[in-house]
Parts: structure tokens; sequence; C-alpha cells
């Protein structure tokens, strides 16, 4: 994005901290070290699936791919998965499409964010 003002990049730790709670993340490890990671909570029968992340010498492994397949494992009386990206994150959309999720809304940005593409995959 080019942007330095979005929210990932301006986030307090406190913020981080307190985004903890209520979560269960996943993570794939190599030799020690964090390779991918991802986070997902239950809210009534929807799974809300965040932070989908490849470190970027990993990735075009089928490392995305088998970490979001866990977190949606970790969840199976989920009747829906939810998660967002930025609308310009062109190999994210493409990836959560081939994943089978599909967009159901866009929202506007707000001062200072990306536009948002919300997407869905029902269980």
């Amino acid at each position: 994005y080019s942007d330095f003002r979005i929210r990932p990049l301006r986030a307090t730790i406190e913020e981080l901290e307190s985004e903890w709670e209520g979560w269960t993340y996943i993570k794939g490890l190599q030799d020690g070290r964090i390779v991918a990671s991802a986070r997902g909570r239950l809210d009534g029968g929807t799974c809300h699936v965040g932070n989908v992340i490849v470190r970027p010498d990993m990735q075009g492994r089928g490392l995305g791919k088998a970490i979001l397949a866990a977190i949606e494992a970790a969840f199976p009386e989920a009747r829906r998965f939810e998660l967002f990206t930025g609308a310009l994150s062109a190999s994210n959309l493409a990836f959560y499409s081939k994943a089978g999720y599909r967009a159901f809304r866009r929202q506007a940005p707000a001062r200072g964010e990306p536009e948002l593409v919300f997407m869905e995959k029902t269980a």
C-alpha cells in the first residue's frame, strides 16, 4: 500500500496484547522459527479468521494453504468462516478465493485506512 499509516504498522503493544484474549493461534514452525501463522475466534456459528501470515521467503510452498486449513480444522463447530483483506491486495484475494472464500461485502476506507473486502466460506 506504500502507506505506513495503516493500522498493522502503527498498532501499539498494548493494542496488540489486548487482541490476544479469545483467539486461537496456529503457527507453522521450521527449524524452530515461526514461518506461518493464523488466528481464529468463534462467535456464534462463525469463525472469524485473521492474520494469516507466511514469511515472504517461505511463500509459494503451500504454507498459507496449510495454515488456513489448520485454523479452519481447529473450529469443527463453525458453520461459516469469515475474514477480510485489503481491496488492493490482489494476491490475498486470489489466495482466499482459491481456498473457497467469496467476497460478500466491501467496506469503504476509514480515514488513513485501505478499503476492505470481507470474504466468507461455508463449512
